[in-house]
C-alpha cells in the first residue's frame, strides 16, 4: 500500500493515509538464441526527444557485427526516450514489454504504466553453457560486442547523447527489481476474483523474430479484499491477499487454460525471416520477489536469435501468499 497514488516508486506502508494498492514485480529477459539482439538509436539534434531506432544482425557465428546505427539494417517502429525518474535517469527502448492484469476470459482490467527499458548485459543465464550461441570467446566479434553490452548503462545521467545501443548477448540476462519506479500493476480498484497476469514482450513485432510463438507467459492468481468483500473499502486499511494459484509459461491465458487442459500461444510470424541469419526469438517465465518461484518446461528458442524470460514478482504492498 502507498501513500501517493502518484509516485512512480512510492514506499510500501501498513498504515496511514492509504491512496493505492499495488502488486509488485520483477521483470528480467534472457538471450537463448543464436546470436546478439543488438538495436541502435539515433536522433538528429537534441532538440528532438526520441531517437529513431535500427535493429542489426550478426551474419553468422563469428561472423561481422554492425557496429552503428549507419550499419544497421533495419530500420524499426520503436524507439529511445530518456526517462528522467530517479530509478531509470537513462534511455528507454520504448514498447518492448507490456504487462497486463486480465480475467479469465481475457480482458484487460489493468495495464502497466511502464514499458520501457535499458537492456543490457546484467547477469550470466542458468543454462548459459548449453547454448550454442553463448558467448565463449571474449575475442570474437560477439565476444566484444558482450563486454560492451556489460558495462553499458544506456546513457546513465546524460539526457543530451544524440546516439545511444542496446542489446542483449547469448547466454546474457537484463532484469529489473520489483522496487524499481512503476515496476508494478495497480490493484486499487480490483474486485475480488480470479485473474491472469500476462507478461507480453515484443507485443507489436516491430523486432524481427524467427517466431513468436512464446512472447506471453502468465500467471493465474486470486485477489481477495480482507472480510470476503467483493470490493475495496471505502476507505483502505488493510491490502487485499494475493495468491498465486499457478504458472504457464509460453501462455497467455493461464486461468482459461488451465481449466480447459490447453493453452493460448502466439502464432508464428515468418515475414522476412529469410533476409537475415540470426533473428530474435522471444520467450517468457515467471519468477517471486522474495524468492524464485521457478517454472519448469519453459521453451528455449533455440532457433531464434534472442529469447526474452519475462519475470514476475508477487507484492510487496499487498499480502501474497504461493501454496
Amino acid at each position: 500500500m502507498v501513500t501517493d497514488a502518484q509516485a512512480p516508486n512510492g514506499d510500501c506502508v501498513t498504515s496511514g493515509d492509504i491512496q493505492a494498492v499495488r502488486l509488485r514485480f520483477t521483470t528480467a529477459e534472457d538471450n537463448v538464441g543464436d546470436g546478439p539482439l543488438l538495436l541502435y538509436g539515433r536522433r538528429p539534434n537534441r532538440s528532438s526527444a526520441d531517437m529513431e531506432v535500427r535493429q542489426a544482425f550478426q551474419t553468422g557465428r563469428g561472423g561481422p557485427i554492425p557496429g552503428s546505427y549507419d550499419e544497421a539494417e533495419r530500420a524499426t517502429a520503436t524507439s529511445m526516450y530518456y526517462e528522467p525518474a530517479r530509478m531509470h535517469r537513462h534511455w528507454h527502448l520504448m514498447g518492448f514489454a507490456r504487462l497486463q492484469l486480465r480475467t479469465p476470459g481475457g480482458e484487460t482490467v489493468v495495464a502497466d504504466r511502464k514499458n520501457g527499458f535499458c537492456l543490457g548485459d546484467r547477469y550470466r543465464t542458468a543454462d548459459a553453457d548449453t547454448l550454442p550461441g553463448a558467448v565463449r570467446d571474449t575475442a570474437s566479434p560477439e565476444g566484444q560486442l558482450a563486454q560492451r553490452l556489460e558495462k553499458s548503462r544506456c546513457g546513465y545521467g546524460d539526457p543530451r547523447a544524440t546516439e545511444m545501443f542496446e542489446g542483449i548477448s547469448v547466454g546474457s540476462g537484463d532484469d529489473y527489481r520489483f522496487n524499481v519506479d512503476f515496476q508494478w500493476l495497480d490493484l486499487t480498484n480490483v474486485p475480488s476474483g480470479t485473474y491472469d497476469v500476462v507478461n507480453t514482450v515484443n507485443s507489436d513485432r516491430t523486432l524481427v523474430e524467427s517466431s513468436y510463438d512464446n512472447n506471453s507467459s502468465s500467471i493465474s492468481i486470486s485477489v481477495q479484499w480482507p472480510g470476503g468483500a467483493a470490493t475495496r473499502p471505502l476507505v483502505i486499511t488493510e491490502a487485499p491477499a494475493v495468491t498465486l494459484l499457478r504458472s504457464c509459461p509460453g501462455r497467455e491465458r493461464c486461468t482459461a487454460a488451465t481449466k480447459a487442459g490447453t493453452g493460448s500461444v502466439a502464432r508464428q510470424d515468418d515475414r522476412g525471416l529469410g533476409q537475415a541469419p540470426n533473428v530474435p526469438l522471444t520467450r517468457s517465465a515467471v519468477r517471486g520477489r522474495s524468492g524464485p518461484i521457478r517454472t519448469p518446461g519453459s521453451a528455449t528458442g533455440r532457433n531464434g536469435c534472442s529469447s526474452v524470460t519475462s519475470a514476475l514478482g508477487c507484492c510487496c504492498c499487498a499480502n501474497a501468499n504461493a501454496p
